[in-house]
């Protein structure tokens, strides 16, 4: 499974490993005090780790990362299933492990990766940190039920979980390692590391979804109270990370063309499936339970504006709230898990400041299998996203998708894959997402012109029928059919 490689990158991968363990030795007291702060507990030991054939030396968190790769290289030589290694057992039922960092209720695509796996006769098991709660999700217990052949598997959600660097969590990583499958099927960055040393251990294929740019991304800054692009520090820690994916993965996948294009221009022209964060069939199941336009009170020559989905201040809801001044008929719905928490009150303050607390009304989220449904009572969609970050800006974000399912036109961010799409299907305008009264154009637009909002609102079905969730997914299978082929032809030639 892991690809083979050549002399010079072995030479290369070790020489890195080395000279990261010696260079602290070089540092004076001071410098390695502020190392020591920035990367948390430094480890200083060395362990003869025998059940992975190998001996691995740690000495804080980055210097593991880049170690890494030598401990693949030396896994590798105990063979490799996509190389077509003869001595591979096949066992069955094929269990594939999905580990996971996301709140996992709310992760629409870990579930229908899942799901796809399961129709295809597949047990999945996810391995995730307890990164939610029940309250917040509305649980019966701490873990959804997805049907059957789907399992989870908890492992303590500690507090170095996201602590730079974030790329190897011991707990999810010692839950792998003792977790024999026949895949691991890794969602986004966080996992990567770990999931690539465990699928090498016990001769697994893997798969890496990259569901966004990490390395692109943005960090919380505790002193100024805000988001901001990656330090130079933070983004080369991640894209460590993603050259491990693109190097050793048997197959990585994403989510749209820009960001395959990005990490192309990054780590090379190795093969990159793209699939799409379409909702499957299964996610639009019937009537909403709740009539929007009742719900607002809203009239007949009003619109019923509907964000839904993930909130927060790189949600840029405070510019659509002060376009409101712009539409006084528009009455604009936000809809997402903590609605009701802080965020929701610094919403409420917002709109009172702008003169329109009448305008605008907060409700909590909505079971990942009834987000479709829930969006159909409403008249527009909206989607926009901070512009700070090129992983924002290259996203084709699944309320993309999901508005399309529910029937609904939107208006959207003008980024280049989410903007493109919209006008090549013609279902909906762009708006400067920082641009309060370009929001309220693209707002007005629609509400003054209804053929053109009910024309829009008909090219949702076409739209949905050019890219239709099965054929999407279909690519997801066809990833695992090749891998069951080389089993096949394996076993043959035994």
């Amino acid at each position: 499974m892991i690809q083979r490689i050549s002399l010079r990158e072995v030479v290369n991968t070790v020489g890195l490993a080395v000279y990261m363990m010696l260079a602290p030795l070089g540092l004076r007291k001071d410098q390695a005090y502020a190392i020591r702060a920035k990367l948390g507990v430094a480890v200083d030991k060395v362990s003869s780790l025998s059940r992975y054939k190998s001996v691995t030396f740690y000495v804080g968190k980055k210097v593991m990362i880049r170690w890494v790769g030598v401990r693949l290289l030396i896994l590798k030589r105990k063979g490799s299933p996509a190389a077509g290694n003869e001595m591979r057992e096949v066992t069955e039922p094929r269990l594939v492990v999905m580990p996971v960092v996301s709140e996992v209720p709310a992760d629409g695509r870990v579930k229908r990766s899942a799901v796809t796996l399961v129709s295809m006769g597949y047990e999945v098991l996810i391995v995730a940190p307890q990164t939610w709660s029940r309250e917040k999700f509305r649980l019966p217990s701490d873990v959804p039920n997805w049907g059957p052949g789907i399992s989870f598997k908890l492992v303590p959600n500690g507090p170095d979980l996201f602590a730079f660097p974030d790329t190897y969590y011991q707990p999810l990583a010692d839950a792998l390692m003792e977790t024999p499958a026949w895949a691991y099927h890794c969602h986004d960055t966080h996992p990567i590391a770990a999931t690539l040393i465990a699928a090498a251990k016990h001769n697994a294929y893997c798969v890496v979804d990259l569901h966004e740019l990490r390395s692109e991304n943005v960090t919380y800054n505790e002193v100024l109270g805000e988001w901001q692009p990656h330090t130079a520090e933070v983004r080369k820690e991640y894209e460590r990370v993603e050259r491990l994916a693109v190097n050793y993965a048997d197959r990585v996948i994403t989510v749209s063309n820009g960001c395959a294009e990005v990490f192309h221009k990054k780590y090379g022209k190795r093969h990159i499936d793209i699939i799409r964060n379409i909702p499957a069939s299964y996610e639009n199941p019937g009537v909403p339970e709740l009539d929007l336009r009742k719900y607002t009170d809203a009239s007949s020559d009003e619109l019923v504006l509907l964000y839904q989905g993930g909130l927060g201040r790189l949600r840029l809801l405070e510019y659509v709230i002060e376009a409101l001044k712009f539409v006084p008929k528009c009455k604009f719905v936000i809809r997402g898990f903590g609605a009701s928490s802080e965020i929701g009150k610094e919403y409420l303050v917002c709109a009172k400041e702008h003169g329109v607390e009448d305008q605008v009304y907060l409700m909590e989220g909505t079971p990942v299998d009834r987000v479709v449904t829930e969006m159909q009572s409403a008249d527009l969609g909206i989607c926009t996203l901070s512009d700070i970050a090129a992983s924002f800006r290259l996203s084709l974000s699944n309320k993309v998708f999901e508005y399309m399912a529910a029937g609904l036109p939107m208006i959207v961010a003008d980024y280049p894959d989410m903007g493109s799409f919209v006008r090549e299907h013609d279902i909906g305008l762009c708006f400067s997402p920082r641009d309060p009264r370009s929001i309220a154009s693209a707002i007005r637009t629609l509400l003054d012109d209804r053929e053109a909002l009910n024309r829009m609102k008909k090219n949702t079905t076409v739209a949905c029928r050019e890219n239709d969730s099965i054929s999407e997914w279909k690519k997801l299978s066809s990833i695992y059919h090749e891998f069951a082929d080389m089993d096949r032809r394996s076993q043959v030639a035994q």
